[in-house]
């Protein structure tokens, strides 16, 4: 049974508040942002980074948040007034859960409604129409196209794929502000019309050879014309060229008068020669992929053949890439669409939340939480026959040093932090409901397992999808809306059911988040205003609902605020979301941190401890009064732009 207290409510059992508060936690934080961070940081290594910081931070705070709910019986303004007294400045800890609750849930919606616009359009078999368009594109190009053609596009998408991590490596060798001088230095001598004549110096001792041989090396337009000029200036008879060269060395000569851009790019163009030769290396490479060499008729058909069949998926799956990528720009921006899903959404939370704890969130939860289990597993089996499969488990799992920078491990931190819900009230929400006093070090280490273990399947999940359809594991935020509706496309016929699986059990994960964030709101004015719960829930999840409208709006093009994006420099969801994850939720960890470790009441502290081994107990309170505080200063100040990790120990160590 339910026990009431006014109109809280508590947890019928032990695994429900475990699987709510673990749904709380498993959000798009885990099926969205966890899989693309991952691909943007190079995969094993910052995957094993990730597991320490939710180790070292995420849990020990959880503990905290958890012990400060279940110490206070109550939501985390009113649990600070009872436990460090209602005149406390610690009450504003409590206070900045709530609102980050409220500003996270508002553009949370609008993500969330995309998703399940998404999951509409699998319904209704949107990517076989796309599928069927890209194949007759492809057939046609593969009707017209010359074969010369075919390779040179096969072989600038190859040597661009070849060539992304050796130059990444490369780049790393001087500073990041020194290569971004350098980037400003060369755009501001195309600005001026000066040719780059450094550069075309050592473009043309880089391909000399093979360009006076007459081989082709896909060299880009401009490249061609620097190598040009170059040859041109050798000779000393053409008069353009010899304009080109007194303008780029007046250019050149003001650009470095500037005493801070200087060192920057004489660093950056001590490497220029390294770089070219390693593209040289990789386009050489790809060209003999690709070969059309004298031999026999039948060789050289099965050649061109190959070339044929290459460029025609190139072809296809660009074209799909295309399709997929203007229907998710249509629905993010037209606002009117957005706010209807959002809407839709927001509705189905509210009528959750209204119903109770043991009613409403707890018995969703433990509907929705194995149904996401059971999808993700499903999805998961199905990429394990994938060809990607393999590549994938390697990707996520092998640590390469090379692939993360010093930035990738604050981000693996402030991730930990972000996925597990923390900072935001909700921890000290859901642990304010549990009627006895259940063993909280397995409590939370429960929860974070469970949080991580869907992280990590998320990835199986995806990546073999990915790999498999020849897409980019570092695809950034587009991976579930533009990569994996591109692999659903060119699967075929059965596309259309791992899309309707797939965009499911986003929302599903959306949703066990929502009720949380919700619930923080709603619980302030159920515990401090004697609110009933309905009316909590439904009054704020439209206030909440109201101020997520701009969001909503912020791609589209006629959005009622013109001024916010070139005042603020990002549009209002992106402004909405920096606050909220630089500012708010590192903001309360931190602070959370800090009172759990130092100022709680140590016979409260003693108490939600009682059942812990001493030897426990002494190293949480190592972790949670030194070691996160620390950790999560460093990530907030790397997340406002008050620390460059990658700048600082380039120039520690080089």
């Amino acid at each position: 049974m339910t026990t009431e207290i006014g109109d809280r409510g508590q947890w019928k059992t032990r695994a429900g508040f475990i699987l709510a508060a673990a749904g709380s936690a498993v959000g798009l934080g885990n099926i969205w942002k966890f899989p693309y961070i991952t691909g943007e940081n190079g995969g094993g290594l910052f995957v094993l980074i990730y597991l320490v910081c939710i180790a070292l931070v995420g849990i020990p705070i959880m503990m905290g948040e958890i012990m400060i709910g279940r110490a206070a019986r109550k939501q985390p303004v009113a649990a600070f007034h009872a436990l460090a007294g209602k005149k406390s400045p610690w009450a504003g800890v409590g206070w900045l859960g709530v609102l980050a609750g409220f500003v996270i849930l508002s553009y949370y919606i609008v993500v969330a409604g995309w998703a399940m616009d998404f999951t509409l359009k699998s319904i209704a078999n949107f990517t076989e129409p796309i599928h069927d368009r890209a194949e007759q594109v492809a057939t046609n190009y593969r009707a017209t196209a010359s074969l010369d053609d075919m390779r040179t596009l096969l072989v600038e998408r190859e040597a661009e794929r070849e060539l992304r991590e050796p130059l990444r490596q490369l780049q790393a060798q001087v500073k990041p502000s020194d290569w971004k001088g350098y980037q400003r230095y060369t755009t501001a001598l195309g600005a001026a019309g000066a040719p780059d004549l450094y550069r075309a110096e050592i473009l043309h001792e880089t391909y000399g050879e093979e360009v006076s041989a007459g081989m082709q090396l896909v060299l880009s337009e401009a490249d061609s014309q620097l190598i040009a000029t170059w040859a041109l200036l050798n000779v000393g008879e053409d008069e353009q060229a010899l304009v080109s060269q007194e303008l780029y060395e007046n250019t050149r000569r003001r650009l470095l008068e500037d005493e801070k851009l200087r060192p920057q790019i004489e660093a950056s163009e001590a490497i220029l020669a390294q770089i070219e030769e390693r593209t040289r290396e990789a386009r050489l490479a790809v060209l003999a992929m690709f070969p059309l060499v004298e031999v026999g008729a039948a060789e050289r058909e099965a050649q061109e053949i190959f070339i044929r069949d290459k460029a025609t998926t190139l072809v296809r799956r660009n074209e799909i890439f295309d399709s997929v990528d203007s229907a998710f720009t249509q629905v993010a921006t037209d606002g009117w669409t957005s706010v209807f899903w959002a809407a839709l959404f927001m509705l189905v939370t509210i009528i959750i939340v209204a119903a109770g704890i043991g009613s409403g969130i707890e018995r969703a939860c433990r509907l929705l939480m194995p149904m996401l289990f059971a999808l993700i597993l499903i999805m998961v089996v199905y990429g394990a026959f994938t060809s990607g499969f393999a590549e994938a488990v390697s990707f996520v799992f092998k640590p390469d040093p090379h692939n993360l920078k010093a930035s990738g491990v604050l981000e693996a931190l402030g991730h930990a932090f972000f996925t597990l819900s923390l900072g935001m009230g909700a921890m000290i929400t859901y642990g304010s409901y549990q009627a006895t006093k259940e063993r909280l070090v397995s409590q939370s280490v429960t929860i974070a397992v469970l949080d991580t273990g869907i992280a990590l399947l998320a990835c199986l999940m995806i990546f073999p999808i990915t790999f498999s359809y020849g897409q980019e594991p570092d695809a950034g935020p587009g991976l579930v809306f533009k990569s994996m509706p591109l692999a659903f496309a060119e699967i075929g016929k059965g596309g259309m059911l791992l899309a309707i699986l797939f965009f499911g059990l986003v929302v599903f994960a959306a949703l066990t988040s929502a009720i949380s964030l919700l619930e923080v709101v709603a619980s302030y004015f159920i515990d401090q205003w004697n609110w009933n719960r309905k009316k909590a829930a439904w009054l704020f999840g439209g206030v909440i609902f109201l101020f997520g409208v701009p969001s909503a709006f912020s791609m589209d093009p006629n959005f009622a605020m013109p001024g916010w994006a070139p005042s603020f420099g990002k549009n209002f969801f992106d402004t909405m979301d920096y606050l909220a994850s630089n500012w708010m939720l590192p903001m309360g960890g931190l602070l959370i941190a800090i009172y759990a470790g130092w100022f709680m009441p140590k016979k409260m502290r003693a108490a939600e401890l009682a059942d812990a081994p001493s030897a426990l107990v002494m190293g949480w309170l190592v972790l949670i009064r030194f070691i996160a505080p620390i950790l999560v200063i460093i990530v907030l100040a790397q997340k406002v732009g008050i620390l460059d990790a990658d700048e600082l120990l380039h120039g520690l160590f080089g």
